[in-house]
């Protein structure tokens, strides 16, 4: 008996088609969300180009990539969320909560941002160059200052590439997959 087993993936054909269409040809794009999250100076033709690119189907995909949640529906075994990569097992309970309040800062720190890519608000409460100012913080407020910007940077250059990756990935024809699926059927 053959078992046939179906791999889903974190994104939906219509979102994969979504991404390339956005994203395929468009790397300035992805660099102008970069700047933008990450609250760098970009020009003013840069910000006509992403407000017409980034329509709410677009932001969806981009909030999905950079502030995950769970809804239930994600494909088995890939369930995650913004929490869900915190490493606390292996520390002691004092330091453990330093992480989980970098990741907190994070978590709003995305959101306030995304918020601001999608035009919804104009509100920066976390400023991120004030994140690596030390001067005048007691140690845990820096450890959860710097923690929490080498995060946001890590996220947003893995989740930026991702989109990338998604949107130049080729597709494979009927053909092709025929043609896999008959020397796979022969080894």
């Amino acid at each position: 008996m053959e078992i046939k087993f179906q791999v889903e993936r974190r994104y939906s054909d219509g979102e994969i088609e979504l991404i390339r269409n956005t994203f395929g040809t468009n790397i300035p794009l992805l660099k102008t969300i970069r700047k933008v999250i990450l609250q760098l100076p970009f020009t003013e033709a840069e910000e006509i180009d992403y407000h017409k690119a980034l329509t709410p189907e677009v932001m969806k995909i981009v909030r999905k990539a950079l502030l995950p949640t769970i809804d239930g529906n994600e494909p088995l075994s890939q369930i995650t969320d913004a929490w869900s990569t915190v490493t606390v097992a292996d520390k002691m309970p004092d330091i453990a909560l330093l992480h989980l309040k970098a990741r907190e800062m994070v978590i709003q720190y995305f959101d306030q941002q995304l918020n601001i890519l999608g035009g919804a608000s104009k509100v920066k409460t976390i400023i991120f160059e004030n994140l690596t100012i030390l001067k005048g913080k007691q140690e845990d407020e820096a450890y959860i200052d710097i923690l929490a910007r080498n995060n946001i940077l890590g996220n947003v250059e893995k989740q930026l590439m991702e989109l990338y990756i998604l949107s130049i990935m080729k597709e494979e024809t009927p053909e092709e997959k025929a043609k896999r699926n008959q020397v796979n059927s022969n080894e």
